[in-house]
């Protein structure tokens, strides 16, 4: 008996359960303490760690942005870009539970994409508000949240 090749889909459906699994939770929390959420995403946008002691004198400060429209903005893209990757993470675990793992593997490498693409995003917004300078535990957890993704991607590739 020839068995297919590829990953078994036992394993992608464990993979992928538990990244939703995950990411529901962190929207819910995101969800229950949206004052908090906002307050952090001021603070990081504000650049508020440089000014912690030792301040760090840089001229990125430069780019600090204290507008409360600009904050509600991307707090709004944080909930909508996880929401969407719960939400297509979901499906997927859905479509495994049923069965097709053609059809959950097709909507994991969305998935997969859409959580890759979040944290390209979010690292994108640590070096332009100078992150590595003071939030690099944050910036390490980006970067390895992204290398989840790609090994995601891979993992759905197969």
């Amino acid at each position: 008996m020839e068995v297919a090749a590829g990953v078994a889909p036992w394993l992608k459906a464990i993979v992928v359960w538990g990244v939703f699994l995950w990411m529901a939770v962190n929207l819910l929390n995101h969800l229950q303490d949206v004052g908090g959420l906002r307050h952090g995403i001021a603070m990081f946008m504000r650049m508020e760690s440089l000014d912690q002691p030792p301040p760090i004198p840089t001229p990125l400060k430069a780019r600090r942005i204290d507008s409360a429209a600009a904050h509600t903005l991307v707090l709004v893209f944080i909930v909508v870009a996880q929401g969407l990757t719960a939400l297509l993470f979901g499906l997927s675990a859905l479509w495994f539970a049923l069965g097709d793992a053609v059809a959950a593997t097709r909507i994991g490498r969305y998935a997969f994409g859409t959580f890759t693409a979040t944290w390209f995003v979010f690292l994108i917004g640590d070096a332009w508000f100078a992150a590595w300078l003071r939030l690099d535990a944050l910036q390490r957890t980006h970067l390895l949240l992204l290398l989840i993704g790609l090994a995601g991607l891979l993992l759905m590739a197969r």
